[in-house]
């Protein structure tokens, strides 16, 4: 499975449009990938023949960790989306085409 970079930007309205468009590319990308990661280390577990309490242990880390870090790319998606929603807001007038 390959793995998906972000971009950390402090302000998201930095961004000229180009790479707008690439970064939320890349957010969308992580998001798909963090999903079949997820699916694929779940099914694994739940195939595993080790005792149940710490296939239960394993899998409820799992979980926990997929939704942090679900969370994180969605809340840059949403930080990503006002910035496009500023953007058509003022005409583009702040980021560089």
């Amino acid at each position: 499975m390959r793995t998906t970079h972000v971009i950390e930007v402090d302000d998201p309205t930095a961004l000229r449009r180009a790479d707008l468009a690439v970064e939320i590319r890349r957010v969308l990308a992580a998001l798909a990938d963090d999903e079949a990661r997820f699916n694929l280390d779940r099914r694994s577990l739940l195939e595993w023949s080790g005792p149940e309490a710490l296939k239960q242990r394993f899998l409820a880390l799992l979980e926990a960790r997929h939704t942090r870090q679900r969370e994180l790319l969605a809340q840059r998606l949403a930080e990503l989306r006002l910035c496009t929603s500023a953007r058509s807001a003022s005409g583009g007038a702040h980021l560089a085409s």
